[in-house]
């Protein structure tokens, strides 16, 4: 729906996928698993008819986790990918 609104108010969307990763393993392998989910939700995304143009997707890995992990549960947590819709003044330069 935000979509079809935010032409009219003079609005561009962003929609920034925001992979992340428990803190088990090589950080290297979890920055490349983190961008692989971010990945899986964009294509998942476009699939359902969102412009692949205002998908930004993101791997940071452990660097920004959800929840503290204090127990098996937090971790669970951290292996998920945030969405975070943004809305601009049509004007504004996109940021990629």
């Amino acid at each position: 729906r935000i979509l079809t609104l935010a032409p009219s108010a003079s609005r561009r969307v962003q929609v920034q996928l925001i992979g992340h990763t428990d803190s088990e393993g090589d950080e290297q392998l979890n920055m490349r698993l983190s961008r692989e989910r971010a990945d899986r939700i964009a294509s998942m995304l476009t699939a359902k008819g969102i412009p692949k143009e205002i998908i930004v997707p993101k791997g940071v890995g452990t660097t920004e986790p959800v929840r503290p992990e204090t127990s098996t549960d937090d971790k669970q947590y951290n292996r998920s990918v945030t969405i975070r819709v943004s809305l601009f003044d049509s004007k504004q330069r996109r940021n990629r």
